[in-house]
Order: C-alpha cells, then structure tokens, then sequence
C-alpha cells in the first residue's frame, strides 16, 4: 500500500519499454489535468484545488519524461495528491454547487488514482518480474508469511482434523 501511495505510475511513460496503452493513458491524463486546472483555478470557482491541481500535473508531466527528480518535485506527483485532490474536488462540489469543470477534475483524479491502484505486471526496465525481484520488494512480514505458506506452514484448520 505505501508503495502505491508514495510512487507515481505515470513516471518514465514516455520511454520506448512502456506500453502504448501507459503511454496514451499517462499524456491525455495530464493534458486534461492541466486543461482542467487552469479553467478551476483561473476562473475562481475554487482557486486552491486549481493551484493544487496545476503544480500535480506540472510535475507528472517532468516525471513523464524522466525529469524533474527535485524531493519537492517527487513529492508534488505521489500518488497520495490525486486521492487528497479528488477529496478536494468532491468537498467543493458538496459545498460550492456543481460546476462541471470540477466535477471533471474530480473523475479525472478518481481514474489516476485507479490506475494508480492497478498491479504492476513489469519492472521499470519494462521486462516481466520476476519471483526474486517480487521477493526483493516484499517486507520482511510478508516474506515470513509467503513462506510459511509455501511450505505449509499456514494450514486450513478443516485439513489437520481428517
């Protein structure tokens, strides 16, 4: 979970090992983000989401080509700052009335954050992952827990009665 919250999945989308599909996906959720957050932030309906919203994306479209590696800039793109902007979103739509240009920054933000939320089939280097690279990521509960439950350490209570 802290991995998903404390990365970026749109980081390195340009590189020619990242999938079409990341690709396309990446670019026009930043464009739109950006579009969108400069009509929120410029036309006064919520000046801080818009702000928010045009320094997130600013920095996801560095971290899509690999730029940008400042912490301050690393952190503005965490995945974190679309679901706290999509509570933001959804906070200004309750109290300020519908504006459609927020509502679709806020389906905007809850699509990164899904995407964001999807598991990861490949490495940065865009090759599949391996069983040591998985074991690698793993902390050392879940390690104990994968092996104990490979070696039958973890066993139904139903099966130890027969």
């Amino acid at each position: 979970m802290t991995r998903i919250l404390t990365s970026n999945w749109k980081d390195g989308a340009y590189a020619g090992n990242a999938s079409t599909k990341k690709q396309l996906l990446a670019f026009f959720t930043i464009i739109g983000q950006l579009v969108l957050g400069g009509q929120v932030a410029f036309s006064g309906e919520n000046t801080a989401l818009g702000a928010i919203t045009l320094a997130y994306a600013g920095s996801n479209a560095l971290g899509y080509y690999n730029l940008g590696g400042a912490p301050l800039v690393k952190l503005a793109r965490v995945n974190m700052v679309s679901i706290i902007c999509a509570l933001l979103a959804a906070g200004s739509l309750y109290t300020g009335g519908f504006a459609l240009p927020i509502f679709y920054l806020f389906t905007s933000f809850i699509q990164d954050t899904f995407l964001a939320a999807q598991p990861r089939d490949t490495t940065e280097l865009g090759r599949e992952q391996t069983e040591e690279d998985i074991d690698a990521e793993m902390t050392p509960i879940e390690r104990f827990v994968v092996t104990s439950w490979k070696n039958s350490g973890i066993q139904d209570s139903k099966n130890e009665n027969k």
